[in-house]
């Protein structure tokens, strides 16, 4: 057989990658970025190279291609395959050749490091980091399937791996690095995802989520007790199986307390035994999560700036999904029950998904949208689609969801983990806020439940720098002013970005708008049956103009400039006196629009 080596190795894997290779030495750290664009003998020199730099070193490679800049989740480019890495402290070497040949799948590499083996599983095509999670749930159960919860955690997909024709320089005898098989055996994704039960898929991304949150703060969950490590133990044994073993090592991890041995004696007696009580299940550990993180933030320092300091910051512009109604951050679009307000939505996630027209009017700019229709069935949404695209190609950055968990049981969290894993979306619409609000408790200031609940919503939109609106119902009783309707809290409206109603008046329906980033407004709007679309017709003031009044308002229009009063009324056949009162009542109604420019002059505002 032909002996193989790394250059075997790069050839089969990044084939049909782009990006670059990276390469790092340790214990100097040194790194470089090798262009996958350049021929393989280029690439072989330069690796060849960076190994007789640093040949007293450990040399590593990346196994996803970066993008040249550096080697973190955000830099990577293409995932060529999956993989595992089985220690020989952990799985006695001859052992391992059983357990490959007992797996459903057959490996497409096969690595000896020197202290162990590593395993790849080629895919038929390379995929990126929007399927960053699916490679790291695949890889964590190959581990889990092979290792039964022995292995070490490789599978994040910034991994590091050891490069083949290298000296190990962990062990003193040390071994070469080196490749002992290539085959043709190839797969798609899903072949694998396809064998982890799908139930435990989203479960696991919010426990990974929570986990790593923990791990940044090096926190400890409860109170260090016994009783409280137990219940954590048996809450992750409920929720992922032996699959939780890796995560109650982890969140075990920063108590001065951990032993790994005891940490797996006590997991095998969850996985086996009793809990202490009923009713503790998956949701006990996130309770133990969310106590803690209520604690650490509301620890800290004040942090503080001065004024002149802050006059020499630069900002950008805040980003609009639709320019001059609703901005990056949290917006709440409010109305009657069947006003509309869920078409209206549909119709901004369309425009905002293929860039176009928002409102028939409005130039809205191309961005990922995430659709949770939460009152609606997939056939009616399939009806709605139909007639508002008229035959038009459906946008596949339209992502659609009928579902989501409620607020207490972890759905903004659910949402947060999704948005990471999503990051061509810049705009969601949650339709609706009851549908996800959690229960009131009985004991709780209505006003701070109302408006925490909101920031937490406001939170993802601002950490993720997109603009989410929720849709909301307005109260029947009537007042002043049209934002007090907003049904709930005066919390609601405290914690919104931007608050929108819609109010049907006469023919049209009025669309106001307030808020922090926005100029307030009232348009009118007017509905297509045929075509399930909102229509923007103009100024709602103006539409509240009825006659004569109207009559001046077109006049002034056309003009161009400022009109007296006499050429006014000679030019719609009334009496002055008749004009000035028409004129003064359409100042009252358009406040701001109708002025006059000097004494006994006229004119209307053009923009």
């Amino acid at each position: 057989m032909k002996s193989m080596n790394r250059n075997d190795l790069f050839k089969k894997l990044y084939q049909r990658c782009s990006g670059y290779l990276e390469l790092r030495a340790f214990p100097l750290k040194e790194r470089t970025f090798i262009s996958l664009g350049d021929d393989w003998l280029t690439i072989k020199k330069q690796v060849d190279k960076f190994c007789e730099d640093y040949k007293d070193q450990n040399i590593y490679f990346g196994v996803a291609t970066r993008d040249g800049r550096g080697g973190k989740k955000k830099n990577i480019i293409s995932i060529p395959c999956v993989w595992i890495e089985i220690d020989y402290k952990d799985i006695p070497e001859e052992k391992v050749q059983e357990i490959i040949d007992a797996f459903s799948f057959k490996p497409t590499i096969i690595i000896k490091s020197g202290g162990g083996i590593h395993l790849y599983f080629l895919l038929e095509r390379p995929v990126d980091l929007k399927r960053s999670t699916d490679v790291r749930n695949v890889n964590d159960w190959i581990r889990l399937e092979l290792g039964k919860g022995k292995l070490d955690n490789v599978g994040d997909i910034t991994r590091i791996l050891r490069l083949p024709d290298t000296v190990n320089h962990k062990y003193p005898r040390k071994p070469i690095c080196e490749v002992v098989e290539i085959n043709e055996n190839t797969y798609k994704l899903d072949d694998f995802l396809r064998e982890i039960p799908e139930s435990n898929t989203e479960l696991i991304a919010h426990v990974e989520y929570v986990t790593k949150q923990i791990e940044e703060k090096k926190i400890v969950l409860g109170d260090d007790s016994y009783n409280d490590w137990l219940r954590i133990g048996f809450a992750l044994a409920d929720g992922l199986g032996e699959r939780g073993r890796e995560y109650f090592h982890r969140v075990s991890y920063f108590s001065n307390k951990y032993d790994k041995g005891d940490c797996d004696k006590q997991y095998d007696n969850c996985l086996n035994g009793s809990p202490p009580e009923e009713r503790i299940t998956i949701k006990t550990f996130f309770r133990y999560a969310k106590v803690v993180d209520m604690a650490t933030n509301n620890s800290g320092t004040i942090e503080d700036i001065t004024a002149s300091s802050l006059m020499k910051m630069e900002f950008p512009e805040p980003k609009w999904m639709i320019p001059s109604i609703i901005p990056e951050g949290l917006s709440i679009l409010c109305g009657k029950p069947k006003i509309g307000k869920s078409i209206l939505s549909l119709n901004l996630a369309v425009a905002v998904a293929i860039g176009g027209m928002a409102l028939g009017k409005i130039q809205v700019e191309k961005s990922g949208v995430y659709y949770l229709a939460l009152e609606d069935s997939h056939r009616r949404l399939k009806e709605r689609f139909k007639a508002v695209l008229q035959n038009g190609k459906s946008p596949e950055n339209l992502i659609v969801n009928t579902s989501i968990s409620s607020i207490q049981d972890g759905g903004i969290e659910q949402l947060d983990i999704w948005l990471n894993q999503h990051k061509d979306v810049g705009f969601v619409i949650i339709d609706t806020y009851a549908r996800i609000k959690g229960k009131k408790s009985n004991n709780t200031d209505i006003y701070l439940e109302d408006y925490n609940e909101l920031v937490k919503i406001k939170e993802v939109a601002d950490s993720h720098n997109i603009g989410l609106l929720l849709i909301h119902h307005t109260r029947k009783e009537e007042s002043e002013d049209i934002f007090d309707k907003v049904l709930g809290s005066t919390g609601i409206t405290a914690a919104a970005d931007t608050l929108i109603v819609l109010e049907k008046n006469k023919n049209v329906v009025n669309l106001h708008v307030r808020g922090r980033d926005v100029e307030e407004a009232e348009l009118a709007l007017e509905f297509d049956s045929k075509t399930l679309s909102w229509m923007l017709v103009g100024d709602a003031r103006e539409y509240s103009l009825t006659g004569e009044r109207k009559v001046i308002v077109d006049l002034l229009r056309d003009k161009g400039c400022s009109m007296k009063l006499k050429d006014i009324a000679d030019a719609i056949g009334k009496k002055s006196d008749n004009v000035r009162h028409l004129l003064e009542k359409s100042m009252e109604v358009m406040d701001g629009v109708i002025f006059q420019p000097k004494r006994g002059e006229y004119a209307i505002k053009t923009s």
